[in-house]
This record gives C-alpha cells, structure tokens and sequence, in this order.
C-alpha cells in the first residue's frame, strides 16, 4: 500500500494563507454588515451624524463609529476591497501585528481628522485603509527581510496611487482622513521596525568578505580572532 506525507512547511504556509483570508473576510464583512443594516432600514443619511465633525465634542464619537459609515454602494466597496487585500497581505506576512496596526490606525486616522478636518461630517473607511497601506509598505522596506519587501512591492504595485488621494483635489473626498492616515501607517511602521518577523540570514559568502575585512585591520599586536565555519566568535585584544 502506497503511503502518502504531508510536507509540514506546506501545510503550515496553507493554514497561515486561508486563515489570512478568513480573518481578513471577517473584518471586511462587519463593514458590510453595518452598510447594509443602514441601507436596509434607510437611515444612511442619519447615520453620518455619527461621523467625524472636527472639534466638536459631538464629532468626538465619530473617531469610533465613522470608519464603519459609508455613502453608496461605489463608496462602500472602493474602501472594502483594499481593506480585504490589505488585512490579508499584513495578516499573512506580519500577523502578530496586524488588530494592533488596525487599532491604532483607526483611533490616531480619526484624532486627526478631528484635529485638523474641515467643519463637515467625515464618514468612510478610507483613512484606515490609507494607515494600513503605508504601514504595509513601510514595514516591508525597513526590514531586511523578503516576503515583507515582497509585500510592499505588491502593496506598491496595487496601490501606488493613493499618493494623489492626500491632496484637496476632489470635493467630497476627505483628504485630512488620507493624510492623517498615512502618517499614523508611517509613524507605526517606524516604531516596530525592530519587531515582528526576523530579518533574513546574512550570506555565507558575506561573512567570509567580512572576516577578510576585520582580519586586514587587526594590528600586529591584535591576537587573530578564533573562527567557526567562517563566522567570527570572539574577539581579544592585547593591551597597548
């Protein structure tokens, strides 16, 4: 009888890639479940009263709930969709960090439009999506590490255009929420640069050019440091 074995990498990465996806569908359909709870009962246009109105301490509670508002169904699924592919590439790549980033981008995108917005109601998920989107793609490029720069190309590729989206360049849009979540995406990036997954090995044929390196810069009366495979272990140095 033929036995078959599972490969337990492959198996791991699997899991790791549809609970990604399932966790990242979750969160976009609570979204989707308060668009259609207004939209059923008609009451979207009350509903943006629980938006963002800058410094006012009405608007305060808008930091909380605006995220989840949406106008129409174009509004609704231009924010769902990169808030899917966006939860499922830092869920897959950086999981440990992913309800913290989301968390802190949703709190610190909506003291911001408070703080500096425009006196009018900002409703839309769009500056979370903007925090998650730099916090994805800055991650990537500070860390020696490949799948996580592999994510910010991808991140790049599919949403390099957000940059425009920072500018008042369209009304209606709410331009403060962009900004202020790209600065919160930057700023967390930044501050856990040093965790989450480790940075990739250094070449064996790295360490050789630098042991060759040190070996050259040793002085006579320096004792040769000890060696092991190529890497060096130890240093001691004679007093002058």
């Amino acid at each position: 009888m033929e036995q078959f074995y599972i490969d337990d990498d492959n198996k791991n990465e699997k899991n790791r890639f549809w609970a990604s996806v399932y966790i990242a569908f979750i969160i976009t359909a609570i979204f989707g479940l308060v668009k259609f709870t207004t939209w059923a009962f008609d009451i979207d246009e009350q509903s943006f009263e629980f938006g963002i109105l800058p410094r006012t301490v009405i608007g305060l509670r808008g930091i909380i709930f605006s995220p989840l508002l949406h106008g129409d169904a174009g509004h609704f699924f231009s924010n769902a969709i990169p808030l899917f592919v966006l939860s499922f590439l830092i869920l897959y790549f950086y999981r440990a960090f992913y309800f913290k980033a989301l968390v802190l981008v949703w709190l610190f995108d909506g003291i911001g439009v408070w703080l500096i917005g425009r006196e009018v109601y900002h409703i839309g998920a769009s500056g979370v999506v903007y925090g998650l989107a730099f916090f994805a793609f800055f991650s990537g490029v500070l860390k020696k590490n490949r799948n996580m720069l592999a994510m910010s190309m991808l991140v790049l590729f599919l949403y390099g255009g957000l940059i425009w989206g920072m500018y008042p360049l369209e009304n209606g849009v709410s331009w403060e929420a962009h900004l202020a979540g790209f600065l919160t995406g930057t700023f967390l990036a930044v501050y856990y640069r040093n965790s989450g997954p480790p940075n990739d090995p250094v070449p064996e044929w790295m360490n050789e050019e630098d042991l060759m390196d040190e070996e050259n810069s040793l002085t006579e009366n320096d004792s040769v440091p000890e060696k092991e495979n190529g890497v060096i272990i130890h240093y001691e140095f004679k007093k002058k």
